[in-house]
């Protein structure tokens, strides 16, 4: 085998190594979120930051996504669908937190 030969072969097993799951990268966009509940002005929702910002909102059963930094993070690296999207965000939201019956969908998420 010569150089080039060898230099591809290591090359395309780097590739295969930085490969990521959906799962993995759900996990990753999640790590580090803080919960916050403000019940005298949104007593029906719960809040999720990073920082001070807010990428997620559970208003009763429904799961408010933002677009930018999580849901279209789906959409272009793993080329999902909005349906795709909402499934998948909903089995992660079970498997992970034990929350059945949670609707995601596209929010712009405020927290005044």
């Amino acid at each position: 085998m010569n150089r080039q030969q060898k230099i591809a072969e290591l090359k395309a097993q780097i590739a295969e190594l930085e490969k990521i799951t959906p799962e993995e990268r759900f996990l990753e966009l999640i790590d580090g979120m803080t919960a916050k509940i403000d019940k005298d002005k949104y007593p029906d929702s719960i809040f999720f930051f990073k920082g001070d910002k807010c990428y997620l909102e559970l208003e009763n059963s429904r799961l408010w996504v933002r677009y930018a930094e999580i849901w279209q993070v789906f959409e272009v690296e793993f080329g999902m669908s909005y349906d795709e999207v909402q499934s998948f965000i909903k089995s992660q939201v079970e498997q992970h937190f034990k929350m059945r019956g949670v609707t995601p969908g596209l929010g712009i998420v405020f927290y005044v």
